[in-house]
């Protein structure tokens, strides 16, 4: 026979002790069917080897003096099933489907804002310094963007700045959508609803932008 420790509140098993080995640091009182270490005074049960082998691989505890497995709670299924749901929801959010700007129907950059803002930012505060030093307008200054290996885009200082308004516009909505969807989400009350849940709704997606250069 195997001695199951556990915990009288909650059921969690805290160790087990077969019959066959002496444990000259633990207190067992047989009567009172109590195990005593250095943490405590706890309650145990015994079951049989094969109960114990049936178990190892499953969530067990004891129940009412019962060795059973674990059977979660509704608020537990429900909690996972939001998890789940917001995972799906974290992965989108950082797809190409949401983060892609496509630039004249041909090139594809990222609108990930934390990473482009500052580069927009630097770019076009020299570009904006050129104009007040050299006195042209911002149509006249002109800045060859590489969009890939060897491929340069000559846009305006005023159509890049279109760009970087179009970039945070995107970036802006659908962060809001994302903040927006995890609440309603971890509001939801059945699985059911969450399951249904469209995270997508209120999205910019495959994003397009068109310059006459």
């Amino acid at each position: 026979m195997i001695k199951i420790k556990y915990n009288s509140k909650t059921g969690q098993i805290l160790g087990n002790y077969p019959s066959s080995i002496n444990y000259p640091s633990l207190i067992i009182d047989e009567d009172k069917k109590t195990i005593t270490d250095q943490l405590g005074t706890f309650p145990y049960i015994e079951i049989t080897k094969e109960q114990h082998e049936d178990g190892m691989d499953k969530n067990m505890v004891v129940i009412d003096g019962n060795y059973q497995e674990y059977v979660k709670t509704s608020a537990e299924l429900l909690q996972e099933a939001k998890n789940k749901k917001i995972a799906e929801i974290e992965a989108f959010h950082e797809s190409d489907e949401v983060r892609i700007l496509t630039i004249n129907e041909k090139f594809q950059v990222s609108t990930n804002y934390e990473t482009t803002r500052k580069w927009f930012n630097e770019i076009i505060n020299d570009l904006e310094n050129e104009s007040d030093v050299t006195g042209k307008s911002h149509d006249q200054i002109i800045f060859e963007w590489e969009i890939t290996t060897g491929v340069w885009l000559p846009l305006k200082l005023s159509q890049l700045k279109q760009f970087k308004y179009a970039v945070f516009n995107i970036t802006r909505t659908n962060f809001k959508q994302y903040r927006t969807h995890i609440k309603a989400i971890e509001s939801l009350t059945t699985k059911t609803k969450v399951k249904n849940y469209d995270f997508k709704k209120g999205y910019l997606l495959n994003n397009k932008l068109n310059f006459n250069i």
